[in-house]
């Protein structure tokens, strides 16, 4: 295309060339102003066609996903915590606490740690071990290492089902306004308070459960019976301003765990 305009230019000049007058002055004059035209021409094409070129963009290639691979195989120590749900974790000294808050959401699940691992001090692991194994507490009645708390897998099952319906409700009820009447009120909804009484409920049925054993567990009915009788009063609104009541359901049923645990290790 350029090139064609440039030989018509050529061609109109020529032609003009012929025309005009005929000095050689003139005719040399232009045939130089003819030359310049074409060249300016011709740049200007050319400068027009390379920025068409630098701004043409070609489209981006769409990227096809890579599918991730796992970098690191599971390990046996975890495929072991995966089958049995207890977690072994290299600890020596410290506080119990602090795990039991982690993995039970309430320090007072140190008890059932110390009494699972076999420790001296309930609140700290004593020096010669270390490591510590932690248990779910669903699967305490599969434990291989204390099978004698399969026999009460049934009562066990009450007491985590209890657990949970009382969890699932713990953060409403620290947040229920205090009575302006009575300090150690608190107005509980309906629906909290059915779903307190079953748990309640579960927790009467463990017991029951229990105290059928032929060798029962004294001390563990001894932990769960209260925390039925806190549960009881929690429904009707009985929790104190530093919500000492909600607290103690932790507690008690920590102690009770325990005390299972305790009680499996006997002869």
């Amino acid at each position: 295309m350029r090139i064609r305009k440039e030989l018509n230019l050529i061609h109109m000049g020529s032609t003009l060339y012929k025309i005009w007058p005929s000095q050689s002055l003139i005719k040399s004059n232009f045939a130089y102003l003819l030359v310049l035209i074409v060249l300016i021409s011709s740049s200007c094409e050319s400068t027009k066609v390379d920025s068409q070129e630098a701004t043409t963009i070609e489209p981006i290639k769409e990227l096809v996903a890579e599918p991730i691979e796992p970098t690191e195989p599971i390990t046996d120590d975890v495929k072991l915590m995966i089958e049995t749900g207890i977690r072994v974790l290299p600890y020596k000294g410290g506080d119990l606490g602090y795990l039991g808050e982690k993995y039970y959401g309430n320090k007072a699940y140190r008890n059932v740690l110390s009494a699972y691992n076999d420790f001296e001090d309930n609140r700290s692991v004593d020096k010669k071990h270390d490591t510590i194994e932690i248990p779910e507490l669903a699967n305490l009645s599969k434990s291989e290492k204390f099978p004698k708390l399969g026999t009460i897998a049934e009562e066990l099952s009450e007491v985590i089902e209890a657990r949970n319906l009382f969890v699932n409700q713990e953060e409403e009820l620290w947040e229920l306004p205090k009575s302006s009447g009575d300090r150690n009120f608190r107005e509980v909804k309906q629906t909290q308070k059915q779903e307190i009484l079953a748990a309640a409920i579960r927790m009467h049925e463990c017991v029951a459960g229990l105290e059928e054993q032929e060798d029962p567990p004294k001390k563990a009915i001894g932990q769960f019976k209260q925390v039925a009788y806190n549960l009881r009063d929690i429904s009707e609104g009985k929790i104190d301003e530093n919500g000492y009541a909600l607290d103690m359901v932790h507690q008690r049923t920590a102690h009770g765990f325990a005390n299972c645990i305790r009680w499996a290790k006997e002869e």
